[in-house]
């Protein structure tokens, strides 16, 4: 199965590029630039919509390759995502040693289920095009 763009939010300094899949249902998120607190808002108000359209579950994918910058306010949205309608998983793409070690930290407020290093793990694991 294969991803279709969703939408793309943009900001000043960076944007949210929103890819979707029905089957299985992934919503994933790939963030480039410099993210800010309105863009994670505005992303999870997407993924709150997506969410209540796959009442059986689905898994959400913050792909992190293409981050500069990340606001540390972030955190306070971050941790929503957990909570999303009907969530099943909380998957994140981190190749970058700097991102993978903020994860770390953030650990118990953000609580990914997993941090994948390669696309192609990632996508092997979700059974997707890489």
């Amino acid at each position: 199965m294969s991803l279709t763009e969703a939408e793309v939010v943009a900001g000043r300094f960076g944007r949210l590029r929103l890819l979707a899949c029905d089957d299985p249902a992934v919503f994933w998120v790939e963030a480039h630039g410099f993210i800010t607190p309105g863009l994670v808002r505005r992303d999870l108000e997407a993924a709150e919509a997506f969410g209540r359209r796959h009442p059986w579950g689905w898994t959400y994918v913050a792909d992190t390759t293409g981050v500069k910058v990340v606001h540390p306010l972030n955190l306070l949205q971050l941790r929503r995502i957990p909570d999303l309608s009907h969530l099943a998983h909380y998957l994140v793409l981190a190749p970058r040693l700097p991102i993978r070690a903020a994860i770390r930290l953030a650990r118990p407020i953000v609580r990914p289920e997993r941090v994948f290093r390669a696309r192609r793990e990632l996508c092997a694991h979700l059974d997707l095009d890489a």
